[in-house]
């Protein structure tokens, strides 16, 4: 049985693995795509990403990107 106080300590350390891992998806995002290519429009970036990301195993071609609302 999980005690409290285990329950406790598992959300922390959950939320600042979540806050590092973010960062550095941040970090990636920006220094290394955003800079290099001079994508001026980064929440559409981050969006893209996030899409791409939640669609692992998934085929994606030009034409669904096209057809992808928050790309339009």
């Amino acid at each position: 049985m999980i005690s409290n106080s285990d329950y406790s300590t598992q959300t922390i350390c959950s939320k600042r693995v979540s806050v590092v891992l973010n960062t550095l998806a941040d970090d990636i995002l920006m220094r290394d795509i955003a800079v290099r290519h001079n994508i001026r429009d980064v929440i559409l970036l981050r969006q893209l990403t996030a899409y791409l990301i939640t669609s692992t195993g998934n085929l994606v071609s030009a034409s669904k990107l096209a057809g992808w609302e928050k790309v339009r």
